[in-house]
C-alpha cells in the first residue's frame, strides 16, 4: 500500500510548492477548467496544497478556481450536447433515459447545479446533464461560478484560518484521502454505468 501512496505524497509535495510559483495560476486555471469536463479528481486536491503553501493568495486562488470551473462547465455542456447522439450507442443507455434526464434537469436545473457544484458528486455529471438539456449557458456559468465559488471559498477560508494545524493533518492523511476519492469516483462511475 505504501508503494501506491508514495506517488500521491510526491504529487502533494509538488503541489504545495506551486503556491508561490509564477505558473501556479495557470496550472490552477487549467485543472479547474478540465475538472468540470473530464478530470476525475476534485479540484481541492490542487487547491488545498496551493492555499496551504501561500495562504496570502487564497482569495486569488479561489477566484481563479471558480471562474475557470464555470468556464469549463460551459465547454463541457457544449461538448455533451454535441455527443448526445453517440450516447445512445452506450450499452444500457436508451432514449427514455435521456428523456428522463432532460425532464429532471428542466424542472430542477438550479438545484442540480447546486448539488453538483457543492458536493463531491462529480460536477461533470451535472455539466453533461446541462448539455443534454441545452440548459441556458449564461445561467449555467452564473450558477456554476456562484456555487463552485462558495464551495472553494469555504475550503479556502477554513485553510486560511486553521493554517498550520490543517497543514499537519493533511500532511498526515493526504495519500489516504486521495485513495478514498479515487475509490468513491470509481464507485459512482460503476453505479452510473451498471
Amino acid at each position: 500500500m505504501t508503494l501506491l501512496l508514495k506517488p500521491l505524497r510526491e504529487l502533494y509535495e509538488w503541489m504545495l510548492s506551486l503556491g508561490d510559483k509564477p505558473f501556479a495560476l495557470i496550472a490552477l486555471a487549467l485543472i479547474a477548467f478540465a475538472e468540470s469536463i473530464f478530470f476525475p479528481l476534485p479540484l481541492e486536491i490542487l487547491l488545498i496544497p496551493m492555499i496551504l503553501g501561500a495562504r496570502d493568495r487564497m482569495v486569488l486562488f479561489v477566484s481563479v478556481a471558480a471562474t475557470f470551473s464555470a468556464l469549463g462547465a460551459i465547454a463541457g455542456s457544449l461538448l455533451a450536447g454535441m455527443l448526445e447522439p453517440y450516447l445512445l450507442n452506450i450499452p444500457r443507455v436508451e432514449q427514455t433515459d435521456l428523456d428522463s434526464v432532460k425532464q429532471t434537469f428542466d424542472a430542477y436545473g438550479i438545484w442540480a447545479i447546486a448539488v453538483g457544484a457543492l458536493t463531491f458528486i462529480p460536477f461533470k455529471i451535472t455539466v453533461i446533464m446541462a448539455g443534454l438539456t441545452e440548459y441556458n449557458l449564461f445561467l449555467l456559468f452564473i450558477f456554476s461560478f456562484l456555487f463552485r465559488g462558495f464551495r472553494y471559498a469555504v475550503v479556502g477560508g477554513l485553510l486560511y484560518y486553521l493554517g498550520e494545524p490543517a497543514k499537519r493533518w493533511i500532511d498526515k492523511w493526504f495519500g489516504w484521502a486521495c485513495l478514498l476519492g479515487i475509490v468513491l469516483f470509481a464507485m459512482v462511475v460503476w453505479y452510473l454505468t451498471s
